[in-house]
């Protein structure tokens, strides 16, 4: 009778077989964490450049009823612009936009109100070091004047942060109403 001889697996092969799917599993890890990382960066990007958004668009449009805008050598930005106000008559109110001393964020306050601030978690920084955020600009050819604002945006992380998680943003805005001839009901001129 013929003995029938089976074959088993040695234990040189369970080790090179434990090592190569150990390898594959590393490499499918690292994969995953790179691809979690880029997620990230991109998650990141994008609620800096909505929050910057955010805050260009509450500026236009405080700028769009302005009859004045004053940037103040502090880096400040004080607007008069046209509004309702109280018993429904038309007149002016002062809008101030303040870079917190910290650089992180903005507040703005319309009159004698409490300030609001947005976009704290966010550093803002000149784009130029020494540079305003804010510059006045007169508009060619008319009497307008209009309003140039240049800025950096980073989220926390420090100097040593990728320079490319910068948001760098420049816009010009023309203040909608600051016309020579024009007056406004209200309005100390």
């Amino acid at each position: 009778m013929k003995r029938l001889s089976r074959r088993g697996l040695t234990l040189v092969e369970l080790m090179v077989g434990s090592l190569l799917a150990a390898l594959i599993l590393l490499f499918l890890g690292k994969v995953a964490r790179q691809a979690v990382a880029t997620s990230t960066k991109g998650q990141a990007h994008l609620s800096n450049a909505h929050a910057a958004s955010v805050f260009l668009r509450g500026l236009e449009s405080d700028l769009e009823r302005a009859v004045a805008c004053s940037p103040e050598p502090s880096g400040d930005l004080v607007i008069e612009a046209v509004a309702t106000l109280a018993g429904g008559s038309l007149g002016t109110e002062t809008i101030r936009y303040a870079v917190e001393p910290s650089r992180k964020g903005f507040s703005r306050k319309v009159g004698a109100g409490d300030p609001v601030r947005f976009c704290e978690d966010l550093q803002f920084d000149p784009v130029t070091p020494g540079k305003p955020l804010f510059s006045s600009c007169p508009v060619p050819q008319t009497a307008k004047t209009g309003l140039r604002v240049c800025f950096r945006v980073r989220a926390p992380g420090g100097e040593n942060q990728d320079p490319r998680e910068e948001l760098t943003l420049e816009r010009f805005f023309p203040c909608g109403n600051a016309t020579d001839g024009v007056r406004i009901p209200g309005r100390i001129p």
